[in-house]
């Protein structure tokens, strides 16, 4: 498995502060630009659809995936399933971790393997790059205005 997007970024916030916007994902359309929206619940085994909007001015895609782990005020775990995972697997990985001065470090990793990984790497990796910053600064303004 290999990177296809990776960011980080200190956020001037309480980690539970940072951690209830993450998980609230009713309120994504209020702040999240990359995944506007996500149809179902963040349970471990939960089926999802991610609303991801990969081009600025095309209706999201609609991605299914499966919640691995939510683990409260530490990590956010889902894995693609649009693709049989022989094919392609993609896990996404958010992280927070508390830092001095009540501040918090959010970490946002999509690793993916397969064989089909490295023409999805050439296609997506710059669109979903942009997207996960777009979010880790979103992420920080709305925690930040709390």
């Amino acid at each position: 498995m290999f990177d296809l997007a990776r960011t980080e970024l200190e956020i001037a916030a309480p980690l539970e502060v940072v951690w209830a916007v993450l998980v609230d994902i009713a309120l994504y359309p209020e702040w999240n630009p990359f995944m506007p929206r996500i149809d179902g619940v963040l349970e471990p085994g939960a089926h999802i659809h991610l609303h991801v909007a990969l081009d600025p001015g095309r209706p999201p895609r609609r991605d299914p995936e499966r919640v691995d782990a939510v683990v409260a005020n530490q990590e956010l775990v889902w894995t693609s399933l649009l693709l049989p995972s022989w094919l392609l697997r993609t896990q996404r990985t958010q992280r927070v971790t508390a830092l001095a001065n009540g501040r918090t470090r959010y970490t946002s990793v999509e690793q993916m393997g397969g064989p089909l990984s490295p023409l999805v790497w050439l296609v997506a990796h710059a669109k979903v790059q942009r997207g996960f910053e777009a979010t880790a600064q979103a992420l920080r303004q709305r925690a930040e205005s709390l």
